[in-house]
């Protein structure tokens, strides 16, 4: 007489296999890895953004007659192709660039994009990689 055995086996692992792929698809298996707190993979990927460095650009206002001239400021070696976009509240005005900023470079953002800044303007710079940057003008 045969043994069975082999043949439960085989079901079983196919089985397991196709949760695990299904956990994968649906998106709950990150979930699985959040010590029981039940996190979507939207939260997820919150966590993820936390723990990613920040970026080494900054936003500067230097003092000018009037006007809001924010310029970006890299302090890296490295070079970046920077998303920024800039949002005016109370307003439905809203711009987005791609900028290329160089080793150690100081931009003014106004010149390059050509656009005339306010305070209370919202910067947003975002590179991949980095958590995204957001500041108010002051």
């Amino acid at each position: 007489m045969k043994s069975t055995w082999p043949f439960v086996w085989t079901i079983v692992g196919v089985v397991v296999l196709g949760e695990v792929g299904f956990l994968f698809w649906s998106g709950r298996l990150p979930a699985l890895f959040s010590h029981g707190t039940g996190m979507t993979t939207h939260e997820w990927s919150n966590v993820q953004q936390l723990t990613q460095q920040d970026l080494p650009v900054h936003v500067v206002t230097p003092p000018s007659f009037g006007a809001v001239v924010p310029e970006l400021q890299n302090s890296s070696a490295k070079q970046f192709t920077l998303r920024v976009t800039v949002r005016r509240p109370g307003t439905d005005q809203q711009h987005e660039w791609v900028i290329e900023l160089k080793p150690n470079q100081t931009l003014s953002l106004a010149r390059a994009v050509g656009w005339t800044f306010a305070y209370g303007d919202e910067l947003e710079l975002v590179q991949d990689g980095y958590a995204p940057r957001k500041v108010r003008l002051q």
